[in-house]
């Protein structure tokens, strides 16, 4: 996961662009786990 971060980092010229980006991809990591797990829990 950092790993994609970094890459995002160096492909941006503007920092701040690049910060909110890594923000948005953890939050969608996050999001797409609790969802997984609340199915995972029904079964």
């Amino acid at each position: 996961m950092l790993l994609i971060v970094y890459v995002r980092l160096e492909e941006f010229s503007s920092r701040q662009e690049a910060i909110i980006t890594a923000i948005n991809a953890n939050h969608n990591f996050n999001s797409h786990h609790k969802l997984r797990d609340q199915f995972n829990n029904q079964k």
